[in-house]
């Protein structure tokens, strides 16, 4: 009985410092979804694993989460603000095998039992994104604008067939390496600049979930 106690106080004392930890994290501070929501939805869980790595890195980095840039339209998962330029982050939370061209209006996720399913083409929706930024931030040069589709890790990629440069699809796992490989990236923007778009945007009332910085 005394070790049945003892087990389950430190299993008590485990969850509190995992919710301690969580609740001090660049994330939550950021967002207000709670330890609960990262561990139930695969999607808010890739946003936070996104936020650590980007603070891992020590460079200056502006996100904003959850931004809604048009009424019609979900709102957008993430913005990161970088000198490389404009990363728009669309979280994609699908399962079995994914396939599609940068070109077609649907890509399909084959499921158990050849049961395929089709969904619209996530960079579209990026794409629709980034017309919105741009009549917001008329003074930013297309060029500065990057899609960014992150597929959670239930599923896995049969054929993605892309030709832009500005366009990167992955999966969750993979975003340590994306973010190491934006260390090299051309400046696109200089710092006021950055502050510039971050500025207009947190500013916006209906654009905007919470905000941070992670330097």
């Amino acid at each position: 009985m005394v070790w049945i106690l003892l087990g389950i106080f430190l299993l008590i004392v485990i969850v509190m410092l995992v919710i301690y930890k969580y609740d001090d994290s660049l994330f939550s501070k950021a967002t207000s979804y709670s330890i609960f929501d990262v561990l139930s939805s695969s999607r808010i869980r890739t946003l936070y694993t996104l936020t650590n790595e980007l603070k891992a890195t020590k460079e200056k980095y502006d996100i904003l989460f959850d931004v809604q840039l048009q009424s019609d339209e979900a709102p957008v998962d993430a913005l990161i603000m970088h000198t490389s330029g404009i990363y728009i982050i669309r979280v994609e939370q699908k399962k079995g095998w994914i396939a599609g061209r940068e070109q077609d209006l649907e890509w399909s996720q084959l499921l158990y039992k050849d049961r395929k399913e089709a969904f619209p083409n996530p960079i579209h929706q990026v794409q629709r994104s980034i017309y919105a930024l741009r009549d917001l931030l008329p003074n930013i040069d297309v060029e500065a604008y990057k899609t960014i589709v992150v597929f959670t890790n239930e599923c896995s990629f049969q054929k993605i067939e892309l030709h832009s440069d500005k366009i990167d699809v992955l999966k969750a796992k993979d975003l340590k390496s994306w973010i190491t490989d934006l260390r090299g990236q051309k400046d696109q923007l200089s710092p006021e600049n950055v502050q510039a778009i971050y500025d207009t945007l947190k500013d916006r009332k209906d654009a905007v979930h919470l905000t941070t910085k992670t330097a």
